[in-house]
């Protein structure tokens, strides 16, 4: 840089001012500046190259910086992608593993690990935890299934056996004129052949009332007493589907709590009379109404006999329906001290 005082009057009128000079191949930033109290010009000469050269410096620093930070980027970014590639490969390793059916297989967990692939290999594990557990329920169930069918199985063969039984004891008392022993002992083979159909879920209403005939008979004949049975239902219903088994119970109800000798039981004077019981069916738009009334001992309201009379059949109706048919439908049960009990079950309409 030089600087230089002159007083030539071919200097600019302004005050200050500046211009770029080319000498000797090189640039130069020329400068001039009036000086009041020299009345002079004062003239500074810089070399460009001079004021450019912190610049390049600091932009060889900056370029330099950003290539050493590009690069330990660039390391890092290797670095993650071959992590994730790697837990990748695994995770497609064990997937194809429980493809081909073996669910004993899991994926390590990171302790702190937050990441997507931290989250999808919980998820997978999960995913094979639950899939396992559904595997043994269902293998449970499998087994389960097989015990049931090789116990209906013994129960056929023990049932048979005993329905032969039964049938030999029936023409042995034909055999010596017991003609009443003989139609008892009818009635339980047949009941016992009602009962054993395992396959048959469900019966048409006249298949049932049939069961009812024969099994009010065997009772009336065991018990020595005759119990009065009447039933009133249209034709149109005779051949309506409805749960087998899902009546009967309702009836031996009404025989084993409404009779005279059970009042003990409910804590009520007995009656008299022998019991009467009266089927009742009619169908109320799409659902049927079978209504089982007896003349028995009844209950008392809150009694415990009364919360418990025969519950077990009565309840495994209520819970056979609900199953079946779902909300709706069931058992609406009423109760008076030595006025009887009056059962009413609600089904739907199945056409047979």
């Amino acid at each position: 840089m030089q600087a230089v005082l002159t007083d030539s009057p071919d200097m600019p009128s302004r005050s200050t001012y500046q211009a770029v000079l080319e000498k000797d191949g090189r640039s130069y930033l020329v400068r001039y500046s009036w000086l009041e109290l020299l009345n002079a010009w004062a003239v500074v000469y810089e070399d460009q190259a001079d004021l450019l050269q912190p610049v390049y410096q600091m932009g060889a620093s900056v370029l330099a910086v950003m290539l050493l930070g590009m690069c330990v980027i660039w390391v890092l970014v290797q670095y993650v992608c071959q992590s994730m590639l790697k837990r990748l490969a695994l995770l497609e390793k064990k997937m194809l593993a429980v493809q081909s059916g073996n669910l004993d297989i899991r994926i390590p967990e990171r302790e702190n690990g937050g990441d997507e692939l931290d989250t999808l290999s919980k998820s997978f594990n999960g995913m094979l935890d639950r899939m396992q557990q559904l595997v043994d329920e269902n293998i449970q169930r499998g087994l389960a299934v097989k015990q049931a069918e090789l116990d209906a199985l013994q129960s056929q063969i023990n049932s048979h056996f005993l329905y032969n039984a039964l049938e030999s004891i029936r023409m042995l008392s034909e055999v010596h004129g017991d003609t009443e022993v003989a139609e008892t002992v009818f009635s339980l083979g047949s009941l016992m052949r009602y009962h054993m159909k395992w396959k048959t879920k469900t019966v048409t209403l006249s298949e049932e009332l049939d069961c009812i005939d024969r099994y009010i008979f065997f009772m009336s004949a065991s018990n020595g007493t005759e119990i009065c049975l009447e039933s009133t239902l249209p034709r149109e219903v005779l051949y309506t589907e409805i749960p087998k088994l899902s009546i009967q119970p309702l009836v031996e109800n009404a025989i084993v709590h409404g009779m005279p000798e059970n009042a003990v039981v409910h804590g009520i004077e007995p009656k008299a009379a022998p019991g009467e019981i009266r089927v009742l069916v009619r169908r109320e738009g799409e659902a049927l109404l079978i209504e089982v009334n007896d003349d028995g001992v009844g209950f008392r309201a809150g009694s415990e006999s009364g919360k418990r009379h025969s519950h077990v059949g009565l309840h495994n109706i209520e819970r056979l329906v609900a199953n079946l048919y779902g909300e709706g439908y069931g058992l609406t049960i009423e109760s008076a001290e030595n006025r009887g009990t009056r059962v009413l079950l609600r089904l739907p309409v199945e056409e047979g």
